[in-house]
């Protein structure tokens, strides 16, 4: 329900939502825990794109899939680091990602090095992408 009023006001492109055992096999695949307000939005719009921002979901192949992103991400990553994570976006920028954990905290990873910037997804959306 947050997320439609959030997207309320914005030019919102989505994939379309998918099931919820689609997102469960998804996270059986990544080996984490998505966050609640993460599910809501695989659930209720799949992929999106807001303004400049394309946040990777499911229902879409390519760099906006969230399994293969975050998969070939975890390979990139230097000892294991994106393990317990998954990649919402690739910045495209110094090599700058935007990682999730199971919590819904939400970090800037550049380098080995994780900052983290929100404490959810939702504080996420609303103050980096709504805007």
């Amino acid at each position: 329900m947050k997320l439609k009023q959030l997207f309320e006001n914005v030019k919102v492109f989505s994939t379309g939502g998918v099931s919820v055992s689609e997102v469960e096999k998804a996270e059986k695949e990544l080996s984490v825990s998505f966050p609640e307000e993460y599910k809501e939005l695989l659930v209720e719009y799949g992929a999106v794109s807001v303004g400049t921002h394309e946040i990777a979901a499911l229902g879409v192949e390519g760099y906006l899939n969230v399994v293969e992103l975050t998969k070939e991400e975890r390979v990139l990553s230097p000892e294991n680091d994106l393990e317990e994570y998954i990649v919402i976006q690739n910045i495209g920028s110094e090599g700058m990602l935007i990682v999730l954990d199971s919590e819904g905290n939400v970090y800037e990873y550049v380098n080995g090095e994780f900052k983290q910037i929100y404490k959810d997804f939702f504080s996420y959306l609303k103050m980096e992408v709504c805007v």
